[in-house]
């Protein structure tokens, strides 16, 4: 199943999922640019991922092992 995601809807759902306020979360956000994206902050993003777009993304190494807004982009574009 292909899934194509907008830029701005990711940055928006990762912003909900760290809590930060949306316009803060670009393209371009790592997550060393915030304390609440550590590990935990990471597993609240990979669920939200996992809610928003289903299973399919469920124990997926490159969602894991991301560390930035494009890398999390890149990877559920595939």
């Amino acid at each position: 199943m292909e899934i194509m995601v907008q830029e701005k809807q990711l940055c928006s759902l990762i912003s909900k999922a760290i809590g930060v306020e949306e316009k803060l979360v670009n393209f371009d956000t790592k997550s060393s640019d915030f304390p609440e994206w550590d590990s935990l902050g990471h597993i609240n993003i990979l669920m939200a991922i996992q809610e928003h777009f289903g299973d399919d993304y469920q124990g997926d190494p490159s969602l894991a092992s991301a560390v930035s807004v494009r890398e999390i982009f890149e990877a559920i574009q595939t």
